[in-house]
């Protein structure tokens, strides 16, 4: 009996305490579901990133009309002129040319008789350079004649100055009173000759064609306050009509004269229109998550591919050197793989952007040390300022 009492008066006892750990525990779980939610729920990461301008080259194909403009082609002003150019020039290419020189000998005769000379008569420097009469003569008593000589042998040896010549084929006592001198110095040997070469032929025609073109800007300067528009922009193109050298390729001449009959066809625009022309194409193209970058007047070229003479228009081909940045389109895209990642995780995981230039990366609260699991608590910013 009396056990049976201590069993329950135990029992009774126990009851509170087992309440009191279960509802600790209960409180304790409270407390750190509540820590959780707080901190998922009150988390934040803001990345900031700063994009890189990047290139976006783009072409296309635009027609201008002179006078109203339509549907398919913008308004301008076509112009064509004819003008005519020459000019003179050295050809670059030389050759070396081997062959005999040549020149004259004067030849004394200081004796009291005639002497006939034939054709080749040897004529010997002290040098021992021989040379060849080209013709017979005959040298007068004691006078003296003049005799055209060439060099026995080919090449630069036969280039001499004044000299004393013997004739060997005279006595050796006769030697010293019928003789040659020379007062002028020979000619030939080798001698550079100038040939007028494919390229020299494209160079004059570059030059001509480059003088034509400054005469033709001016002329085109003068009309472009007649098209009204805020900015008046314009492209031309040149077609050689006719084409007059004096020398073919593969001629000798020390001179090159090149003459030429160019039409100019321009036309004149509102650049203005041909600039929202092509950016509305460019922005049409241009990938999600970008936007373009303003074109200026420097960044595009034009060339005429095509002229319609009766409509009075051109096809113009247009090469535009344009620029793109990224936006903050790129939001969506990349939350979802930043969720639960440290800081520099995330900086490494924004290198692998070749259009994304720096990356900074902070937490609230501030013992946070990762990115939210909630994707909406994410923030991307593109920062556009620093460009």
């Amino acid at each position: 009996m009396f056990f049976k009492q201590f069993v329950h008066r135990r029992q009774a006892e126990g009851h509170p305490r087992m309440y009191r750990s279960l509802a600790l525990s209960f409180f304790g779980v409270s407390v750190i579901i509540a820590i959780i939610v707080f901190y998922v729920s009150f988390s934040w990461a803001t990345i900031r990133i700063s994009p890189r301008v990047k290139a976006y080259p783009y072409s296309a194909v635009l027609v201008v009309q002179d006078g109203a403009a339509s549907e398919s082609a913008l308004f301008g002003k076509v112009l064509e002129r004819e003008l005519e150019g020459s000019g003179t020039f050295t050809p670059t290419t030389a050759e070396t040319r081997v062959g005999r020189a040549s020149g004259v000998i004067t030849v004394v005769n200081k004796t009291s008789r005639t002497q006939p000379l034939r054709a080749t008569t040897r004529f010997l420097t002290p040098d021992q350079i021989l040379f060849r009469s080209e013709s017979a003569v005959t040298v007068p008593a004691g006078g003296q004649i003049e005799v055209p000589v060439q060099a026995d042998k080919e090449g630069e040896l036969g280039k001499i100055d004044t000299s004393r010549f013997t004739i060997p084929g005279l006595w050796e006592q006769t030697q010293s009173l019928i003789y040659g001198v020379s007062f002028r110095e020979t000619i030939g040997g080798a001698t550079d000759v100038k040939k007028v070469t494919s390229a020299d032929l494209e160079r004059a025609e570059k030059e001509v064609l480059r003088k034509l073109e400054e005469k033709f800007a001016l002329m085109l300067d003068a009309e472009k306050p007649s098209f009204v528009a805020p900015s008046v922009g314009s492209v031309y193109r040149a077609d050689v009509l006719t084409r007059t050298a004096s020398h073919s390729v593969g001629q000798e001449a020390d001179e090159l004269s090149l003459r030429l009959k160019v039409r100019f066809t321009a036309v004149l625009f509102d650049e203005q229109q041909i600039l929202q022309r092509l950016a509305q194409r460019m922005r049409a193209e241009l990938s999600a998550g970008y936007e373009l970058m303003p074109i200026g007047a420097d960044r595009y070229t034009g060339t005429m591919s095509s002229v319609n003479k009766e409509q009075k228009s051109v096809t113009l081909q247009m090469d535009v050197q344009g620029s793109k940045l990224r936006t903050d389109d790129i939001q969506p895209y990349h939350t979802r793989d930043l969720a639960g990642l440290k800081k520099d995780a995330i900086i490494e995981y924004f290198r692998g952007y070749d259009d994304i230039k720096d990356v900074s990366v902070s937490f609230y609260p501030f013992w946070v040390t990762r990115a939210p699991l909630l994707v909406d608590h994410i923030k991307i910013v593109v920062d556009k300022s620093a460009q």
